[in-house]
């Protein structure tokens, strides 16, 4: 009784992991938490099922294929978004664990000898137990590193689609092979057969660790790429504010001689005009302070500039700054990001009016960042990314990407919203974020 209630256990904690590591890594905590009873009475079900079908075999194909289904169909009647991704992913899960049984089972025989897979495999024995719980461990451990690998290095599982169908293909021919090995017990399975699998697990993951590596570097290039633009872009607003006020701080001391002249001369006319000359430019480079952070001042400024050029309506609504512990640098480079959407988004209107709307303001355990902006048409969305209208969508689409990535890495959020009219761009740090 005590082994069968273990087995029941250890099949809960395989559904249960491979439901929270689908939420956590492709809906990103927002399915199961929301519908925890459905989740947990759903685990309960299913464990029942498997629990059921391993009282008479270690294992069985067909169980495993309904399985995979009945957990895919759990998740997509609450999240029917990314459902080829969530299935691959819960694919590759189960099968990951089935593979870690084989394994395990096939190492046992070749030390064991073949009575070992006699026990395991007619018999709900201590021995099986033994192997699902070392194999769910490790399944919980790979699940958790991948987790802890997501945070650190801020991808998206949807971007590496083609790793998760190489494994889950690559894991069918072995757990085929596998389960050959395994029930023709007329073979001689030795130490050897079981070392040499091992071997080509551990250089399939390593593979798999370089693609990895090399797909993040690739994107962190792309990073740079972007970041090298923006300080571009900006030291080349930087030169044009200096040409526009140079020659009143340059030549300060002429202009007052020349209106001293002009005062003198009791020529009030030409002096007004002249007044007028030197502080129009002056009135579009006032340093207007938004808020108690000099990056975001100076962000909001330049932007702020831009935007008049250009004839557009920049309004801000900042009632604070945003966390101590979000470094500036990083919210200089959102503002940046979404401000140049905005203004080019701007540009394109040629009938509707031209508006920017900044806000920043505080509730209670919540810094929100709002941006704003008129569209002129309806914006291109595809599987839940907003797609560029520039011709190098390889650099100019990342833009949006590197806010999200920035927000993450303070465990922030961002929720983007659109009209025909309006595009919305909502950035809420918590205060606790750390």
């Amino acid at each position: 009784m005590i082994v069968e209630m273990l087995q029941f256990f250890l099949a809960l904690a395989e559904i249960g992991v491979c439901f929270w590591a689908c939420d956590k890594l492709i809906y990103h905590g927002e399915v199961v938490g929301r519908h925890q009873s459905y989740f947990v009475v759903c685990t309960c079900l299913i464990a029942l099922l498997i629990c059921w079908n391993k009282m008479t075999a270690f294992f069985s194909v067909l169980v495993l294929g309904a399985e995979i289904i009945i957990i895919w169909l759990a998740m997509f009647v609450r999240r029917r978004k990314k459902a080829l991704l969530s299935f691959v992913f819960i694919f590759d899960t189960l099968l990951l664990a089935t593979l870690l049984d084989l394994v395990l089972s096939l190492c046992a025989i070749s030390v064991l000898g073949h009575n070992f897979w006699d026990k395991v495999y007619f018999a709900v024995s201590a021995e099986r137990i033994c192997i699902y719980a070392i194999s769910r461990v490790l399944l919980c451990l790979i699940c958790y590193l991948l987790l802890l690998y997501t945070k650190k290095f801020k991808f998206e599982v949807e971007d590496y689609k083609g790793i998760l169908f190489g494994f889950g293909t690559i894991s069918c021919i072995w757990g085929w092979w596998f389960l050959t090995t395994l029930f023709d017990r007329s073979t001689t399975n030795n130490l050897g057969d079981s070392l040499f699998v091992i071997t080509c697990l551990v250089i399939l993951i390593a593979l798999m660790a370089i693609e990895l590596k090399s797909i993040y570097l690739k994107t962190q290039s792309q990073m740079i790429q972007i970041k090298n633009e923006l300080l571009e872009k900006n030291y080349d607003n930087f030169s044009n504010l200096y040409e526009n006020s140079r020659y009143i701080y340059h030549d300060f001391k002429n202009h007052m001689i020349l209106l001293e002249n002009y005062l003198e001369c009791e020529d009030y006319a030409k002096a007004k005009q002249y007044l007028k000359d030197i502080v129009a430019p002056m009135d579009e480079l006032s340093n207007y302070t938004y808020c108690g952070s000099q990056i975001l001042n100076l962000v909001l400024n330049i932007k702020g500039y831009e935007a008049n050029r250009k004839n557009i309506t920049f309004s801000t609504d900042i009632e604070t700054t945003p966390y101590e512990y979000v470094d500036e640098n990083d919210l200089g480079i959102i503002l940046f990001n979404l401000l140049d959407n905005a203004i080019e988004a701007c540009e394109k209107i040629e009938e509707k009016d031209k508006w920017i709307q900044i806000t920043i303001k505080r509730k209670k355990q919540l810094s929100i960042i709002k941006i704003e902006n008129s569209v002129e048409k309806q914006i291109l969305v595809k599987d839940g990314k907003y797609i560029t209208g520039k011709e190098n969508k390889s650099i100019h689409g990342l833009g949006l990407q590197s806010v999200k990535a920035l927000v993450e890495k303070y465990e922030g959020e961002v929720a983007y919203n659109h009209t025909e009219d309006i595009f919305s761009v909502v950035i809420t740090f918590f205060e606790n974020g750390l």
